[in-house]
């Protein structure tokens, strides 16, 4: 859901009045080869230091932490507490690049359904939020994004987990461990036990994993010292027992429940293998309070399980499932695709990894090795080439470039946009001397055109939202590519911004941590200072907002 944010002003002009003391948003100059005349993004830095940890993105707007200390020259004091030490909340509409910023200090938050929760520490305040006497607590604080009021829980607080639609999960102390739940629309805070971990949240419902801790049997094995998912409706009054031994909570697909077991927690040989080495897959229906499982089962999950729009991808061994690519053996590893809601399954028939999903298509890997052929034509069965599966139609197409497993990727509705590899290929690209750098490539699904960069990215080059009309990628200067930032180093991962309309790369001039996002035509990213003040605080070693528009 949409962030709605109370301001109506532009970025430099909303920042100028939320930081009395900093300047105005600085618009940076983009060095470099120019891109088609009135097609360039325009970029504007926030007066005020980011905090990276801690950013949170929910449909294309952000909610992150800026600095007091950084914000204007000795400082801002934002949260009106006597001093300028704190992180103060701050919010960007990504539609409109509006930002609001916040009197409400913290060190962790999550976003729901209008409203934001941070989580304060009592000493960074000096203020006792919940009336005990000392200052040695936690609390968690919730910022209606409408009315922009705020109230606090007034529950010590372990930690915060999730927000999502109207609820919000969070750990407290009443003295002891407590799962609590604030549905944000009446206000009210429910407990529901302790001993929880492992906590999901989505508007059909929410799920922990509950140990039982020498209490009540809840699978029903004769011991009582099991973590056993249970699940509760949005009232939080109707509860259902899985009956089920869970490893990890995979989330939720309307009324379903997905999640994962290991037969050796069942002690049962599901696969009939012979052994208890398997991870199997549930789902819970709660709707009809029935449990089965996925009928998928892998010898060797590991993270490779990914839940994504209602699918499940995971990597099915043959060992159990039989030769489900046709090549004679039984010895590969399966992409498949299970439909949690119609409860299908689709096999790819590759034995690749799953990378990305945009309905109806798959960004996916394939290992050569176990493929047993030459996807890239280089001579050997080395590599994981990229390839596009369209899960409905059951075909793919093979992009023939190599890369390697540990690299991102991402796919929109027409592009998907990927890394290469110059180690997996064989090829000093620009000539180095080595082989270790990647370099970002962007294959259009309807025209069939595939276009490479001729600058290396960094590995985290993809990290950039819905890639719908463009995306942002970090080019690293020490790989022959010259000073991009102006700082007089070769140091520095500089970001740039590619616009899919008129296929322009531009520099943005800075380099970046790259915590990144693009919604629509509007991006932002996080930038770092090399010397330079962006952001008018008198020094030039910070991390900035940059706020910027494709054309």
């Amino acid at each position: 859901m949409r962030i709605p944010l109370r301001l109506t002003c532009s970025l430099a002009a909303c920042l100028a009045s939320a930081l009395p003391l900093a300047a105005q948003a600085t618009t940076v100059v983009i060095p470099g080869t120019a891109p088609p005349a009135g097609r360039g993004p325009q970029l504007e830095v926030a007066p005020a230091a980011v905090l990276t940890n801690g950013i949170v993105e929910r449909d294309g707007d952000l909610a992150l932490f800026v600095s007091e200390a950084s914000s204007g020259p000795g400082g801002s004091d934002l949260n009106g507490d006597g001093d300028v030490n704190d992180r103060v909340l701050a919010l960007l509409d990504g539609a409109s690049g509006q930002l609001e910023v916040t009197d409400l200090d913290g060190r962790f938050l999550a976003v729901g359904d209008g409203f934001v929760a941070v989580h304060r520490y009592e000493s960074d305040s000096e203020t006792d939020f919940d009336g005990d006497g000392n200052l040695d607590d936690q609390a968690i604080f919730v910022r209606d994004l409408a009315t922009g009021t705020t109230t606090n829980l007034g529950i010590d607080t372990v930690s915060l987990y999730v927000a999502e639609g109207d609820l919000l999960a969070f750990r407290g102390r009443t003295p002891f461990l407590r799962l609590f739940f604030y549905t944000h629309s009446t206000g009210v805070v429910t407990q529901i036990g302790e001993d929880t971990i492992d906590v999901v949240v989505s508007p059909q419902g929410v799920a922990f994993t509950q140990w039982e801790a020498g209490g009540p049997d809840l699978n029903g094995d004769g011991d009582t010292q099991d973590f056993v998912p249970q699940v509760l409706l949005p009232d939080l009054t109707t509860q259902f027992n899985t009956g089920v031994v869970s490893s990890r909570l995979l989330g939720f697909v309307g009324s379903k429940l997905v999640f994962r077991a290991r037969e050796v927690a069942l002690e049962r040989d599901v696969d009939g293998d012979g052994a208890l080495d398997d991870d199997v897959l549930f789902v819970y229906d709660s709707a009809s309070a029935s449990r089965r499982t996925a009928g998928v089962i892998a010898d060797e999950f590991s993270a490779e399980v990914q839940l994504r729009d209602g699918r499940l991808f995971f990597r099915q061994s043959e060992a159990f499932a039989g030769d489900l690519n046709g090549d004679g053996d039984v010895l590969d590893r399966i992409l498949v695709a299970y439909d949690v809601a119609s409860e299908t399954t689709s096999v790819s028939g590759l034995a690749a990894r799953f990378v990305d999903f945009e309905a109806p298509h798959a960004l996916a890997f394939l290992v050569e090795e176990d493929a047993a052929q030459d996807a890239n034509g280089d001579g050997d069965q080395l590599d994981h080439v990229a390839l596009i599966w369209d899960v409905g139609a059951g075909s793919h197409v093979n992009l023939g470039r190599a890369t390697l497993p540990s690299l991102p990727g991402g796919i929109g509705p027409r592009r998907a946009v990927y890394l290469t590899s110059e180690f997996a290929e064989g090829v000093d690209r620009n000539g180095d001397g080595d082989i270790f750098d990647q370099y970002v490539e962007v294959y259009d699904r309807l025209s069939g055109f595939s276009r490479g960069f001729d600058k290396p990215a960094g590995s985290d080059a993809l990290r950039s939202g819905d890639q719908r009309r463009g995306f942002l990628f970090r080019v690293i200067e020490s790989a022959t590519t010259g000073d991009l930032n102006g700082d007089g180093d070769l140091h520095d991962g500089v970001v740039h911004v590619m616009d899919f309309a008129s296929g322009a790369v531009t520099n943005s001039g800075l380099a970046g941590t790259f915590s990144a996002h693009v919604r629509g035509r509007r991006f932002a990213f996080v930038g770092i200072e090399s010397g330079t003040d962006l952001n008018g605080d008198g020094d030039g070693d910070d991390q900035v907002l940059v706020v910027g528009r494709l054309p």
